[in-house]
């Protein structure tokens, strides 16, 4: 009996399944430090890196739901386990990389394997954590992810500095086999006392009823609109073109301006657990909503059209900007409010590709409106985007905030949080 009580433990399943999470957001926000020498490298433009870097995005968005089909139908640890050993292969494949195509291979087949990074720790939260603490516990392991996110900016720049992107990148790649044997071992996906399987109802159904169960839910996607205008900035600016922009204004290298971006990465991690735990504390889910897209329009305009040289301004606007993303997971509350356990993965799939459908459509597009702008500049080899260029690109960002607004008061109806199903 005792050597099975760590699976038997809620948290200690999901601190481990979250690992992935961070590791996720870890790769995922790398290419912002290392933009300059993957274009140096590889002779290519903002716009073609923009496109590269986005196919992660790319087939991230699109294995959303079959993640959570996958999750439903042979259970979070198996799939953990798995995406994580392709996600080191694709990692190693880009460290030894001598093509551009191969940047682009790398990132579509890590958003494979990094599609079940938010969708597996949500789904055991689901099973292992009651209901009403859904949406808190889904605030940690966010808040863990922006950990990976703050490892990806700061500290990679300074060891890609220190021994080359190639190797920071093999060696992230290492990481995921090690993650994988952790997932196999210590991960359950679902309690093993027989009270506790008891309490958990298993309904026989296809996939093809689950999805059709979730996509004719219209809250559903009310609240993937939601999710989709808290995320598009931050995927544009935190996860991409915000570390070139920053260096623009300061006239100063990577590593000295990353700092910036992580006060984004810390405002995500506070503010995800404490509107998650606020949500259910004030049996709201439209308030949060409301208060984090009046944060996200205030932090947007600041940060693209006032833009301070100094770093105290720049800081709080940096961690505003953070605080109004991190609502995002108030969004999962509501899916979890309006969806059957049953479809948990499949829900979750949902509301997760909507969100990152984002960083799919508009990191592209502001690579290719910079390359527009641009006037001809060269340093290294690697063009060199002005000022004007990303206030130009930036300017649709304050207009999610305000379109999320309408969306939140026109369309979401408020569950108080508690079931909205039979």
């Amino acid at each position: 009996m005792k050597k099975n009580v760590s699976f038997r433990n809620p948290y200690t399943v999901i601190s481990v399944a979250a690992l992935f999470y961070l590791y996720e957001f870890f790769i995922r926000v790398s290419p912002s430090v290392i933009t300059n020498e993957l274009m140096h490298d590889f002779s290519i433009n903002a716009g073609e890196l923009g496109f590269l870097s986005s196919l992660f995005y790319y087939s991230y968005t699109i294995m959303q739901i079959p993640a959570g089909l996958l999750g439903d139908k042979f259970g979070p640890r198996k799939v953990l386990a798995i995406a994580a050993l392709i996600c080191s292969a694709s990692l190693i494949l880009l460290a030894y990389a001598e093509h551009a195509p191969i940047i682009g291979l790398s990132r579509f087949l890590t958003g494979i394997a990094c599609s079940f990074g938010y969708i597996g720790p949500l789904m055991l939260a689901s099973v292992w954590f009651p209901k009403k603490r859904f949406a808190f516990i889904t605030g940690m392991i966010q808040a863990l992810g922006c950990l990976g996110a703050t490892m990806g900016t700061g500290p990679i720049s300074n060891l890609t500095s220190a021994f080359g992107w190639r190797a920071v990148i093999f060696i992230s790649g290492l990481i995921g086999i090690i993650l994988s044997l952790l997932f196999i071992v210590f991960v359950r996906d679902r309690p093993t006392k027989k009270k506790e399987l008891k309490k958990i109802k298993t309904k026989k159904t296809s996939e093809f009823q689950k999805l059709k169960y979730v996509i004719s839910n219209k809250q559903t996607w009310a609240s993937g609109l939601l999710g989709f205008c808290f995320w598009s900035p931050i995927a544009v600016f935190a996860e991409l073109w915000g570390v070139p922009f920053l260096m623009e204004i300061h006239h100063t290298s990577a590593s000295d301006v990353s700092q910036y971006i992580i006060w984004v990465w810390f405002g995500i991690a506070l503010g995800a657990p404490l509107f998650g735990w606020y949500s259910n504390f004030i049996s709201s889910r439209k308030i949060p909503i409301y208060i984090g897209f009046i944060l996200g329009f205030i932090s947007t305009c600041g940060i693209v059209f006032w833009h301070p040289e100094s770093s105290c301004p720049m800081d709080i606007l940096m961690f505003a900007f953070g605080l109004s993303g991190s609502v995002m997971v108030v969004t999962f509350g509501v899916v979890s409010d309006n969806n059957p356990k049953y479809v948990a993965g499949t829900a979750i799939g949902f509301n997760n590709m909507s969100v990152i459908l984002g960083a799919t459509i508009l990191q592209p597009i502001t690579g290719y409106i910079l390359n527009f702008f641009w006037d001809g500049k060269l340093v290294d080899s690697h063009p060199v985007y002005g000022l004007d260029g990303y206030v130009y690109a930036f300017s649709i960002l304050p207009i999610f905030s305000l379109f999320g607004l309408i969306i939140c008061w026109l369309f979401l109806k408020e569950t108080n949080c508690a079931k909205q199903y039979k």
